[in-house]
């Protein structure tokens, strides 16, 4: 799905950064937590997948539902239906009538959960994701603002309607803005993920990669 609204970023900018993630932190009465990620943490996220086609690691939407750490659903914005006014239909076959939503994608083979997902984009568990059973995970990119803005929305109506306010799920924003730099800047994408993946990455990302229908 080809999304309108995309603005090429060519350094990380702090302060656009800032502006749209408060916007975001606004719209959700629950509780939060955002970290902006490192360059290498999407092509070692995406050698998590067991199943899920490597392409959508690399997508700048996604939403991750957790329950008790086990990953219970997964979507992505090329899995959704693109609509007018910098929008994404998320709720394509009507996937969010449900809590917690129907996965975009068959998950059922993948067998990393929450804490694979941190520990492969280095983010330590601290005490603000303690006490919370259920984490909803984020991914978005500043150069997607608008769209990830009216995704964000979407999300927080979704999860303000379906849970009560004591007990809303954790809502993690991984910000993917470094990632996006540099693969405007790599000519070779292939090159860079070989001098920056550990070798067992690599191993199992050239596997995935081979085999895009295992």
């Amino acid at each position: 799905m080809k999304l309108a609204g995309v603005q090429e970023i060519n350094s990380f900018d702090p302060l656009r950064y800032e502006k749209h993630l408060q916007q975001m932190l606004d719209r959700y009465e629950g509780p939060q937590a955002h970290f902006v990620l490192q360059d290498v943490a999407i092509p070692r996220y995406a050698t998590l997948f067991d199943s899920i086609l490597l392409n959508h690691a690399f997508q700048p939407l996604q939403m991750l539902f957790f329950d008790k750490g086990r990953l219970s659903s997964y979507q992505v914005n090329c899995m959704a239906k693109s609509s007018i006014f910098f929008n994404i239909e998320w709720n394509f076959n009507q996937r969010f009538d449900t809590y917690m939503p129907q996965s975009a994608v068959d998950i059922h083979h993948e067998t990393w959960n929450l804490e694979s997902l941190l520990n492969k984009v280095e983010i330590k568990q601290d005490t603000s994701f303690y006490g919370h059973s259920e984490v909803v995970v984020l991914f978005w990119s500043t150069a997607f603002a608008k769209i990830a803005k009216n995704s964000q929305a979407f999300l927080a109506d979704y999860l303000q309607r379906h849970t009560d306010a004591s007990q809303r799920p954790l809502l993690l924003y991984l910000n993917t803005d470094a990632f996006f730099v540099q693969a405007y800047q790599q000519e070779d994408g292939r090159a860079w993920m070989k001098a920056n993946l550990r070798p067992e990455e690599l191993a199992k990302f050239n596997r995935r990669a081979t085999n895009r229908n295992p």
